[in-house]
């Protein structure tokens, strides 16, 4: 898919193709929402959301919202004021051209909410190095000549290495919610109901 005028001169994974990743971005056909997914817009505000994760749920936990939002709440800082505010806060330089907003992208704040979950679960989204610990573990996990000892490793670098990162973070707060059966929709089939019904309560209590 091609990708937005510009839109590939934005660091990784922000200049990459995510039409295969951001599914519910709005779009008259499959063709407008993979352009949609794909425009230097919808960058500008996945980058605003990954920020705010990081300022919630890294390590060095730190809210610097100017609007409130319900701090018992797991995702309440994504609400739109909050993210809006991060949004002209953007490093990135990225600034919408045509002065869209938010909701003229993602009808639903859950809809949005749902697609930054998944792009934050993007393999691209870890650490190179981390990335790396994953795939050394899974060779001892399938070639390796002890695998107890191989499934202790595992468990314990995704707890030690990963507590280091807000997506693995959000990954493992997200487990401990409400379970669900994957989407019957098969272009949203990446995304389990369990998330996108807590999505929708903004989102889940935390654990």
């Amino acid at each position: 898919m091609p990708l937005d005028d510009g839109k590939q001169d934005l660091r990784a994974p922000y200049g990459e193709d995510l039409s295969g990743i951001i599914l519910y971005v709005e779009g008259c056909g499959k063709r407008e929402q993979a352009r949609n997914a794909n425009s230097r817009d919808v960058a500008f505000y996945l980058h605003a959301g990954m920020e705010l994760l990081g300022e919630h749920l890294g390590p060095d936990r730190a809210c610097r919202c100017r609007h409130w939002h319900e701090p018992s709440m797991l995702l309440s800082f994504l609400s739109q004021r909050c993210v809006d505010e991060k949004a002209q806060q953007d490093p990135l330089s990225v600034r919408p051209r045509e002065g869209k907003g938010l909701r003229m992208y993602w009808r639903f704040q859950k809809d949005y909410v749902a697609d930054l979950v998944n792009f934050a679960m993007w393999a691209d989204n870890y650490r190179p190095g981390y990335r790396d610990i994953l795939t050394d573990l899974a060779v001892k996990l399938t070639r390796g000549p002890d695998f107890v000892q191989a499934v202790h490793e595992a468990t314990y670098q995704y707890a030690a290495k990963g507590s280091e990162q807000a997506t693995i973070r959000l990954s493992l707060a997200l487990m401990a919610g409400p379970a669900g059966k994957t989407s019957k929709s098969p272009q949203r089939s990446r995304m389990p109901t369990g998330i996108t019904s807590a999505c929708g309560r903004a989102f889940t209590s935390r654990p």
